[in-house]
């Protein structure tokens, strides 16, 4: 047998694991491996029981023409590594009108977004933000829609993340009629003036 053959061969085929074991632990132990990552959560707050919540559904209670709307925004850095330059990007549905947001935010009326700046966030800091919006009028919104089912939208990102996601809640667009028949405080009047007319009848009577 030719040993000097062996390990000849031997030695061509451990040659390339050799090379590749540098490069794979470069990749491994911090290279192009991303290890931060941005949690957004959009929240509605529920009208009926004041608490945040993901999503209003057609189940669940509605809003009505100009009422009070309130959104939470939270962004979380969930990675391992520190995130710097962060910003929001809201985009409001129609049949809402802007009130109010963060300090630092800018509204344009003519795209419905409102954009503000997070800044940087540390390995498992999060930052929480208030929106304020409000139903358009009875008269503003469709009439021929008895409800009205809508989505609100956020991205946060910076030059190397991005995440995003949105909430839903509904309008009821149902006109409340006045109850029919005649109105209880009148009756009390008519049974009142009636019972004293009877009264005056029996200590005064015409014949």
């Amino acid at each position: 047998m030719n040993y000097k053959k062996i390990i000849i061969l031997s030695l061509l085929v451990l040659l390339p694991l050799f090379i590749a074991l540098p490069v794979r632990a470069d990749y491994l132990y911090g290279g192009p491996t991303v290890t931060s990552q941005i949690m957004v959560d959009k929240l509605v707050k529920n009208p009926s029981t004041g608490v945040f919540v993901d999503n209003l559904g057609l189940s669940d209670s509605k809003f009505t023409p100009e009422e009070e709307v309130v959104f939470k925004i939270v962004v979380k850095n969930q990675g391992s590594q520190g995130i710097s330059g962060l910003t929001v990007r809201d985009i409001l549905p129609a049949y809402l009108d802007f009130v109010s947001g963060p300090a630092n935010s800018q509204w344009n009326k003519d795209t419905k977004e409102l954009t503000f700046n997070v800044g940087d966030l540390q390995t498992g800091e999060a930052k929480d933000y208030e929106l304020k919006t409000k139903v358009l009028t009875k008269k503003d919104l469709p009439s021929d829609k008895s409800i009205i089912c809508v989505t609100n939208w956020v991205e946060g990102k910076n030059d190397t993340h991005s995440e995003s996601d949105s909430t839903g809640l509904c309008i009821n667009n149902v006109s409340i009629l006045p109850p029919t028949g005649p109105d209880p405080l009148n009756l009390s009047l008519v049974f009142a003036l009636g019972a004293s007319g009877l009264w005056l009848i029996r200590k005064n009577p015409l014949v």
